[in-house]
């Protein structure tokens, strides 16, 4: 299920301006001599070269929550100082941010993905192909529409196979089994999001050309378990190409009920979905490199 956007259309039009230099890179990305698969074609990868992709590659970051102190919204968004006072103010009472609070890490591990870019997408492809057991990264599929059109904000009009698409999945529960179940969802985990969570303003990505916000988002995952939300981002800011160069460094930070989910990628812009693709995988199944890694052994013995 994806929960549209309704209220955020004139808040993208205004210009927004990078003033602050870019965080530094949280997660531990493997050396490139850990991955000289990636420089042959994704048709000649094995299992482990199309799993490493999708669980622990330059697109898949392990990272665990930190917290800050003041609620998330319009006035103190994902990345604060973006949005001119005035307009925050408007857009504030129209959303009221909730009462910050004293709240700590949940404690919990869980793998931020970046499911639109080419070498993902041929890992998927590449998975499904090796052997069925591969099935469950497959299950969820958006089919290109070319008759669709490209996504349009000044529209409210939005296309999967264009846009900037993250997934957080749930890796490991943290103490007593919290995860963002517990504060980003309601109904004991049944429906998404939480009262109080601005899921789009509290969502952004940002280079150096500017920040742009989440405009499609919710969970994905087999209920009830819910056991990731992925949201997707406009490609596009003012007219241009939010990610340009070869190697840009590419900012990701959700805010839910004041836990902060946050890395950095570095994204290729030939890389990109374009949208001429047949279709997006956005899967919320994950492996354990390690465990693979074991029965692979014990299964050549």
């Amino acid at each position: 299920m994806r929960i549209p956007h309704s209220g955020f259309r004139s808040l993208l039009n205004t210009s927004i301006k990078i003033v602050c230099s870019l965080f530094v890179l949280f997660p531990v990305i493997p050396a490139l001599g850990q991955q000289d698969f990636l420089s042959r074609p994704s048709y000649l990868w094995n299992e482990e070269d199309a799993l490493k992709v999708l669980n622990n590659s330059p697109w898949a970051h392990s990272v665990t929550t930190s917290t800050q102190d003041a609620a998330c919204g319009y006035k103190n968004p994902a990345f604060p100082g973006e949005i001119a006072p005035e307009r925050a103010e408007l857009l504030e009472m129209e959303a009221p941010t909730p009462p910050s609070s004293e709240v700590k890490p949940d404690g919990a591990e869980y793998l931020i993905r970046w499911l639109s870019v080419k070498p993902v997408q041929d890992a998927i492809q590449r998975l499904l192909v090796l052997d069925e057991k591969w099935r469950a990264y497959g299950w969820n599929f958006h089919r290109n529409d070319r008759s669709f059109g490209p996504t349009d904000v000044s529209r409210g009009h939005y296309n999967f196979n264009d846009m900037l698409t993250v997934s957080i999945i749930l890796l490991k529960p943290g103490p007593g089994g919290a995860s963002f179940i517990d504060y980003a969802f309601r109904d004991s985990g049944k429906l998404y999001p939480a009262k109080g969570l601005h899921n789009f303003i509290c969502a952004g990505l940002r280079t150096a050309n500017g920040v742009v916000y989440a405009h499609v988002g919710g969970p994905m995952g087999e209920p009830p378990d819910h056991s990731a939300i992925t949201m997707s981002f406009p490609s596009q800011i003012e007219g241009r190409p939010l990610i340009t160069k070869a190697d840009e460094q590419v900012e990701f930070r959700f805010v839910a009920m004041q836990r902060v989910f946050e890395t950095t990628f570095t994204i290729n812009a030939k890389d990109l979905l374009d949208g001429t693709q047949a279709g997006l995988y956005s899967p919320t199944a994950v492996t354990d490199l390690n465990e693979y890694s074991r029965s692979s052994v014990a299964a050549n013995q």
